[in-house]
């Protein structure tokens, strides 16, 4: 065996321990029996270890090669005879995965160690390091994707295991209410990442498709689509990664995630998930770059964003709340950035903010139990009111800030324009069936689904104030 073939073989590891870990973890969950904390923590602490080898391994090919990427098959999943299509499972190790990856096991590797001791005898323990694992899995196949299938097929791995873990405290009814809610956003972004994916096979053919995700020459383009095309594909990528990223009008459900424990906002959306989104675009981004309205509707939807976000961010009246505006607003800038073309530094922010926004966010909890032991010195200072008047310029401060303080506005509003419509229309086709099954029953039954729309619950994430200050 050679050098590189075994280095070849070492750079699957960033997908073939977080799996094994999965298998470990789910096998015994699933015969009712729960292995000691110690021995979850010594297979995670392993896993993080092994897959942070495997990513050393795929850089030294990398290296090693012509050009700066190295492509691996690892499997050939589906042929259709005669050229037309091909599925298979194909890791890529260029300037942009590389770095992704390296984050990716950096932060992983530290939330779980701190979660090792924040969840301690947490009847959810082995739960969480299952999706904690399901996580990993997924944002290594993601960032390691050479081809638009397996980049989806660890997209929604991160979706499906963040998703769960906003509603880990399963007794409290908001946590559970904003797992659904999130889970409708995020099923949106998949259906315009679908959507994505079937247009650009019927516009390009799939080596074009390959060479648009797994340029070697990133950030340049081998593969520039026309303006028809970029429209269209660049229009559903965008919106997949508007809901993946909490950008505007999405922004709603990433305060909602701080429902979950400290860890997982932690790693999820305050440093990982959330910039799955960006990453997407920022992998997709030089092939639709010749489309002009594609270019001013990404910088003008990040810079919106940006605004929204850092308005919304100075009226939480919880940390939590406040650093989960803050991520969106960072997270407009860097769209914003990738819109104008300037893809070394939308990288260099991602991984600055992510690593920032992590330490943040695991330092919560015990500031506030810090701030609560000094006896409350951080108190409301006395304010005094200097009538001035009402200027056009404080006309605008009062009206942004009335617009920040409301927490979900942008889901209330797709909550009257999209939602409220739908509800009203299911509960006349209840309402009409009920009237030709049952004969003069023109009302909902109080049991039906669809009784009533959902009114949104104020955003809250307070759900882990036991754990906050404890």
């Amino acid at each position: 065996m050679t050098f590189d073939t075994a280095l070849r073989q070492a750079a699957v590891l960033p997908l073939a321990a977080p799996l094994a870990l999965v298998a470990l973890l789910g096998v015994p969950l699933l015969l009712r029996f729960r292995p000691p904390e110690a021995v979850v923590l010594r297979l995670t602490h392993l896993v993080v270890m092994v897959a942070g080898l495997g990513a050393v391994a795929g850089t030294t090919l990398a290296v090693r090669a012509e050009h700066p990427s190295v492509t691996i098959g690892v499997a050939d999943l589906l042929r259709v005879p005669g050229g037309g299509f091909e599925l298979s499972l194909t890791l890529l190790y260029d300037r942009l995965s590389i770095p992704f990856l390296f984050l990716t096991v950096l932060l992983v590797g530290v939330i779980g160690a701190f979660a090792g001791r924040y969840l301690h005898r947490e009847p959810g323990f082995h739960r969480f390091f299952l999706l904690y694992a399901l996580f990993l899995l997924g944002m290594a196949t993601a960032a390691l994707a050479a081809t638009i299938e397996t980049l989806f097929v660890g997209w929604e791995l991160v979706g499906l295991s963040s998703t769960l873990l906003v509603g880990f405290f399963q007794e409290r009814r908001r946590p559970v209410d904003s797992t659904q809610r999130i889970w409708c956003v995020y099923r949106t972004s998949d259906a315009a990442f679908l959507l994505a994916v079937l247009v650009f096979h019927h516009v390009a053919p799939h080596e074009a498709l390959h060479a648009a995700l797994g340029d070697p020459t990133w950030p340049d383009a081998a593969l520039r689509l026309a303006d028809g095309p970029a429209i269209l594909v660049g229009g559903l990528v965008l919106i997949a990664v508007m809901g993946k990223s909490a950008l505007l009008p999405f922004s709603g459900w990433l305060p909602r995630a701080m429902e979950g424990p400290t860890p997982s906002s932690a790693v999820f959306y305050g440093a990982l998930s959330v910039h799955l989104g960006v990453y997407l675009l920022l992998r997709m981004q030089p092939s639709l770059a010749g489309s002009v309205p594609f270019t001013v509707a990404t910088v003008s939807i990040g810079l919106l964003t940006a605004a929204y976000g850092a308005t919304a961010s100075r009226t939480q009246a919880d940390i939590k709340g406040a650093l989960a505006y803050a991520s969106v607003s960072q997270v407009g800038l860097i769209t914003a950035e990738i819109g104008l073309g300037l893809h070394w530094l939308a990288l260099v922010h991602i991984c600055g903010h992510a690593v920032l926004r992590s330490l943040q966010l695991l330092r919560a909890p015990s500031l506030l139990h810090d701030y609560h032991r000094l006896g409350n010195a951080v108190s409301m200072r006395s304010r005094h009111h200097d009538h001035h008047g009402v200027t056009p310029g404080s006309s605008m401060s009062i009206g942004l800030y009335r617009i920040a303080f409301d927490r979900d506005l942008p889901g209330a509003i797709m909550d009257r324009i999209v939602i409220a419509p739908i509800g009203r229309g299911l509960r006349s086709i209840d309402r009409l069936e009920g009237r030709l099954l049952g004969g003069d029953a023109a009302e909902t039954p109080s049991d039906s689904p669809i009784a009533a729309v959902p009114v949104p619950d104020p955003v809250g994430t307070r759900s882990e104030e036991k754990h906050d200050v404890a």
